[in-house]
């Protein structure tokens, strides 16, 4: 009897003590392989239903390189050694910041779950990427690019640099989404990247391309049942592009179709406003990153504070010195 009010006791105080001091709580312990599990089944498959196989590529990664401890047992030494590591090896510090990122949405969420105090992640800083600069082409090497392209992903290529449509907004595009005579794509919510639709216009070089696949009434423009990556390869070796020094076209993505469309309209003296709108930027900030191809524009308005074009500024330096012995 003594012994089960002791027991009745100790769980009163516990009670009380997780009641008044929460912190003091001590976690559950789960194994990280377990918790992977549960992370993507209950959160990143809703979450990030867009990115679901890249993201859970990244996690399965994760797993293979931290082994399977309980989560309590990793520290943020332990995450730094691992990052190292992979930088040792070669990996690109923009590589080592998308672990690091997905790592730190992980352990945060097992905070919220009530499987860690602390978030061990958050004492990990972010790598200084390296920056691409300026992405994109010029005339003759768009041309190029088609040529380069297998003829199944040339139309793709072309309508991506032509709108700036994101990679998956592409594969996913229907004909009903697109309207000939009114000249306009429509984007929808739930084929964005941000959740938000938009419309884009069509220049007439986009018309024709659309027209040439011979538009139907309805279902998929390309059928492509995920982006044909191995055709996209060829033609970027095919130009050189993949060992060139040259920055603008190192390693050419595909992705970099959607800053050329947007480096182009910018260098047209396209206001940022609308570039934004068109890309479906939800961040003028996003956009401001190409204001710097607008600099002919700045050009026009410093000529405009000229009053005399023909004034020659030319003074022999004694006229103008002034004389110190009047100072």
């Amino acid at each position: 009897m003594d012994l089960a009010r002791q027991v009745r006791g100790r769980l009163l105080n516990q009670l009380v003590e997780e009641e008044l001091y929460p912190e003091r709580k001590v976690p559950e312990r789960i194994r990280l392989d377990d918790f992977a599990e549960q992370y993507l089944r209950d959160y990143l498959k809703v979450k990030a239903a867009k990115s679901y196989r890249a993201e859970a590529l990244r996690v399965k990664m994760l797993q293979r390189m931290l082994g399977n401890p309980y989560l309590d047992e990793i520290t943020t030494g332990h995450i730094e050694r691992l990052l190292a590591d992979l930088r040792r090896k070669g990996d690109r510090p923009a590589t080592l910041n998308r672990y690091r990122t997905r790592l730190h949405n992980m352990m945060k969420k097992a905070v919220a779950w009530g499987y860690l105090k602390d978030n061990p992640a958050s004492g990990v800083e972010r790598l200084r990427e390296e920056k691409l600069g300026d992405r994109y082409l010029l005339p003759h090497e768009f041309k190029a690019l088609l040529s380069a392209c297998d003829p199944r992903l040339r139309t793709l290529v072309h309508l991506a640099a032509m709108t700036g449509m994101r990679q998956g907004e592409l594969l996913t595009l229907d004909w009903q989404d697109v309207d000939l005579e009114l000249g306009y794509i429509t984007v929808r919510a739930g084929h964005s990247k941000t959740s938000e639709g938009r419309r884009i216009p069509l220049n007439g070089e986009a018309q024709g391309v659309l027209q040439d696949l011979n538009p139907k009434p309805a279902g998929r423009i390309f059928d492509f049942p995920r982006f044909p990556r191995h055709l996209w390869v060829k033609a970027v070796e095919r130009l050189g592009w993949d060992v060139t020094e040259v920055p603008r076209l190192a390693g050419w993505r595909f992705h970099d179709l959607r800053h050329c469309c947007a480096s182009w309209l910018v260098q047209h003296d396209v206001p940022l406003t609308k570039v934004a709108k068109i890309l479906g930027h939800k961040e003028l900030q996003t956009t401001q990153r190409y204001a710097h191809l607008g600099d002919s524009t700045l050009v026009d308005a410093m000529d405009r504070i000229q009053f005399d074009p023909e004034l020659k500024c030319k003074y022999d330096a004694k006229e103008v010195a002034p004389d110190r012995a009047s100072l």
